[in-house]
């Protein structure tokens, strides 16, 4: 036999479905009041409109249009400073005369290396 069930014990009181939203509240407040399993979840998610890592060929492709754009005296001038155990940025950070004793020495060394393959060439 069935026992009688209140209407407290279903939610459903005066025509209003359980969880129905109180008057004055947004069913977004409502949601937030909720203490729903997951809930954290979907609130520390990222954001759907964050640009997605580019993948591992994307990058070779950048490395690779990067290196396109490079002469051939930039790629050597590249390799002296690797070689000097120096970059860029350690140039830029150097006073005027010991920037100037360096670029003095990367030109040096540019010019041996065409005239070293001009000769190989001949």
């Amino acid at each position: 036999m069935l026992s009688p069930v209140s209407p407290a014990s279903t939610g459903y009181s005066h025509g209003k479905p359980a969880g129905s939203q109180p008057s004055g509240q947004s069913f977004s407040d409502v949601l937030a009041q909720a203490n729903l399993p997951g809930k954290d979840l979907y609130e520390n998610r990222q954001p759907e409109s964050s640009p997605p890592e580019p993948s591992s060929h994307e990058k070779l492709l950048a490395e690779l249009a990067e290196y396109m754009k490079k002469t051939p005296i930039e790629h050597l001038r590249d390799q002296i400073l690797k070689a000097m155990d120096l970059t860029e940025a350690d140039l830029e950070k150097m006073d005027a005369k010991d920037r100037q004793s360096i670029e003095d020495e990367i030109a040096r060394r540019i010019r041996g290396k065409i005239e070293e393959q001009a000769r190989t060439e001949s």
